[in-house]
């Protein structure tokens, strides 16, 4: 039985392989590209299946928050990755970014929407996987933004300061276009929703045969959350940022 789900996965893989072909004798780079996200996927997703068979016999709050310790702190390894900087401590900044702002919006969703055991791994830790995962991204490409505008108007920044600015203003620009590059892909995903395409978690319900309204409805809770809980993660991953910039003597520590 449980062969005859990955002999399933062999079409799919075929078509996979026939684009590499193709594309290695033009591309060879991203015809290995593809392959290897394609078999990494394969991996990760089967053994995250026999992870979550174990994880899920348990009802326990505290098995629920030793593994989303380990999602947060994947997610933040991804946005120092994606960052390509390992200063200011990103890692630290994401990781607390996503506890303060993800972890409680994650935590209300599950409790709203399950009746009993809403603190349980198998309500909770879906949930909190697919706000992470959503949110990840923007958080990097914000503090990129960040860096990369401060470095290019230092000077500016500098001479705000020597002018009686406050910190604060004279890196407003910079906060807000950062926050914005951040949270803009999430922006353009949802005014595309429902007109050009039914999101992953609604096409998940529907195959399920569950109720078109009622797919809706919990679709449009997750992009809620996660438009809510990346904004807030963004805005609160920028403010820590600032902090390790802006020393407290008000000396600026940037390189």
């Amino acid at each position: 039985m449980m062969l005859d789900k990955f002999f399933s996965l062999i079409p799919y893989w075929g078509g996979v392989a026939f684009l590499a072909f193709i594309l290695s004798k033009r591309q060879k780079k991203i015809s290995k590209d593809i392959l290897w996200a394609s078999f990494r996927t394969t991996l990760q997703l089967i053994f995250l299946a026999f992870a979550l068979e174990l994880i899920f016999k348990s009802t326990e709050l505290i098995v629920s928050l030793l593994v989303a310790l380990i999602m947060t702190f994947n997610s933040s390894t991804q946005i120092v990755s994606r960052s390509k900087t390992s200063r200011y401590k990103i890692f630290w900044i994401s990781f607390l970014s996503n506890v303060f702002s993800i972890w409680p919006i994650a935590f209300f969703f599950s409790w709203e929407s399950s009746e009993t055991g809403w603190y349980g791994p198998m309500r909770l830790l879906p949930l909190l996987g697919m706000i992470l995962g959503n949110s990840f991204n923007g958080v990097s490409i914000a503090l990129t933004t960040y860096i990369e505008t401060f470095r290019d108007h230092k000077n500016q920044v500098i001479t705000l300061l020597s002018l009686g600015a406050t910190e604060e203003e004279a890196t407003r620009n910079l906060f807000y276009r950062s926050l914005k590059a951040g949270i803009s892909p999430h922006i353009n995903s949802m005014l595309a929703m429902g007109i050009v395409s039914i999101p992953g978690m609604m096409a998940g319900q529907l195959v399920a045969e569950t109720s078109a309204l009622d797919a809706s409805i919990l679709q449009i809770k997750m992009m809620l959350s996660v438009i809510s809980g990346t904004a807030l993660c963004i805005y609160v991953a920028l403010k820590f940022l600032h902090k390790k910039i802006f020393l407290p003597s008000g000396e600026i520590c940037f390189e």
